[in-house]
């Protein structure tokens, strides 16, 4: 996907002049639990580097939502720490001795 969105770019009058050289798509370069890096590589005219890429990006962006491939979005886990519940005892223990803690996902 991401070769067919940079050739097509390339090949567009409009843009192919920025450009210094066929894209390479160079691959999977990492993955990590916060993700996939994959190279491409876009030759562009001296100082044409920002609006090629945000072209790109843009693209690449407009391709992935046609394919209904997702990007991540960032979680957090939240762990909040209960107070004791207190049970009317007179040493203000609740009935396990024992505080509690709660976990919620946060997702936005």
């Amino acid at each position: 996907m991401l070769r067919q969105v940079a050739q097509g770019m390339y090949e567009e009058p409009a843009w192919h002049d920025l450009f210094a050289g066929a894209p390479e798509v160079l691959g999977v370069d990492n993955i990590s639990h916060t993700g996939m890096l994959i190279r491409v590589w876009l030759k562009t005219q001296p100082a044409q580097q920002w609006n090629v890429g945000r072209e790109f990006r843009r693209r690449v962006r407009v391709a992935f939502d046609k394919n209904n491939v997702e990007i991540g979005k960032p979680q957090q886990d939240l762990w909040e720490k209960s107070k004791p519940a207190h049970n009317g005892s007179t040493d203000g223990n609740s009935a396990e001795g024992q505080e509690s803690a709660e976990c919620s996902t946060k997702r936005q």
